[in-house]
């Protein structure tokens, strides 16, 4: 299954936070048992402009399913 799901990727805020390091175990626990590659990246300060640059790093790595908490909406708007 984890060959034909690919990879889930999520992109946070801000990485190496407690809040979001608990949603980081979430996100590999239920990865593991879904039998999928699941993760998540972060910056390391809150700037939308390298949370842009970590979604188009997961694009060029053929991420199938990425999901977001954006530090600002408007700049990830195409």
């Amino acid at each position: 299954m984890a060959q034909q799901a690919g990879k889930v990727g999520v992109v946070v805020k801000i990485g190496g936070i407690p809040w979001f390091n608990a949603m980081e175990a979430g996100i590999k626990e239920r990865g593991e048992k879904l039998g999928i590659d699941a993760f998540m990246v972060g910056p390391t300060s809150a700037d939308p402009a390298l949370q842009v640059r970590a979604i188009e790093d997961l694009i060029a790595q053929g991420v199938k399913v990425i999901g977001v908490v954006p530090n600002d909406a408007k700049v990830l708007e195409p």
